[in-house]
């Protein structure tokens, strides 16, 4: 499944593959070759029942560079996937009342987590396709964004951004930083001790 930028490209992968089918989401009319989701969810039957799935079974391939630097795919099962998303959710302290913003791929395990763990608190999913510093600002205050979650390129850059002190981040409480190491003057920073434009948030570096 993918959204429907991504659609024509797909649709010509999927001829060079053995994938059956391509579902793209999102209003925008749907590349040829590919079945919109909207059109699945319309035809499926409300009595529908989903497959029992062996635990151990794969469930997905994360791709990560966190422990060598070099990016590569990362089997997990569907208990891994769900024990790394309810333990994430766990540690950041997630609930239904949240309201998270992230531009992290879900393909990265980083990402993935991300998503996973909010669908299992509840709450609101602010899921950004692309960082952009100008674009990323304006919903956390439109939004009222309770949890941001980035990497440490993100967080200095937005740190830096002439119009972080104009906006209201007052909702916003936890931060987590991942993909690598970050200084310790930058949670000074980020959590509002020098700077008057940050929340006065709790933040989290994981590796």
């Amino acid at each position: 499944m993918t959204g429907t930028d991504d659609g024509k490209a797909l649709a010509t992968l999927r001829a060079a593959t053995e994938l059956e089918q391509v579902s793209p989401n999102g209003d925008a009319e749907p590349a040829e070759g590919t079945l919109q989701l909207a059109d699945l969810i319309a035809e499926g039957d409300s009595e529908f029942e989903p497959d029992a799935v062996d635990p151990d079974t794969l469930s997905s391939i994360g791709y990560t560079s966190g422990s060598t630097g070099k990016p590569k795919g990362a089997m997990m099962s569907h208990r891994a996937v769900m024990a790394s998303s309810r333990l994430t959710g766990e540690a950041h302290g997630r609930t239904a009342d949240d309201v998270v913003i992230s531009s992290l791929p879900c393909t990265h395990v980083y990402g993935n987590v991300v998503l996973q763990s909010s669908f299992m608190a509840g709450g609101r999913m602010n899921l950004m396709r692309r960082f952009d510093t100008d674009q990323f600002l304006e919903p956390i205050e439109r939004e009222r964004v309770t949890i941001l979650e980035g990497v440490p390129t993100m967080f200095f850059n937005l740190l830096a951004h002439p119009g972080v002190s104009d906006i209201d981040s007052s909702p916003l409480t936890r931060m987590t930083v991942g993909g690598q190491s970050i200084q310790g003057d930058f949670f000074r920073l980020a959590s509002g001790d020098e700077s008057p434009g940050c929340a006065k948030a709790t933040c989290w570096s994981w590796l």
